[in-house]
């Protein structure tokens, strides 16, 4: 059984997310993020479909004119199942329940200056 089969919030972790590139993060034109965004998925193969800018994903100083973006997957069933888990991509695959805030389940380490 995995953390999904008993998740408080079952698909939460496929809507309002951001990726992340071999660089840290995928940037796009501020302009045209939109559209450049949908193309790299479509190109990707990725069903992930482009929400809303997310600034705090940038360096505003080093990455002017360019924004992060957060997505959301039009593949999950109202239930928060994935409709095409069989075929999903692999970086659904990949992506671990509890590894990241992403995930309703994550805990927070406790550092050593917090005991």
């Amino acid at each position: 059984m995995s953390a999904c089969d008993t998740c408080t919030k079952p698909g939460a972790c496929c809507h309002d997310f951001a990726l992340n590139g071999r660089s840290g993060g995928l940037r796009f034109d501020a302009d045209n993020w939109q559209i450049e965004a949908e193309n790299r998925m479509e190109q990707y193969g990725m069903p992930f479909i482009p929400l809303r800018v997310d600034m705090e994903k940038i360096d505003p100083v080093k990455e002017a004119g360019f924004v992060g973006v957060r997505f959301t997957c039009p593949k999950v069933t109202p239930e928060g199942r994935c409709s095409i888990y069989e075929t999903r991509p692999q970086l659904c695959r990949d992506y671990k329940a509890g590894s990241d805030k992403l995930c309703v389940m994550y805990v927070e380490p406790i550092t050593e200056d917090q005991l």
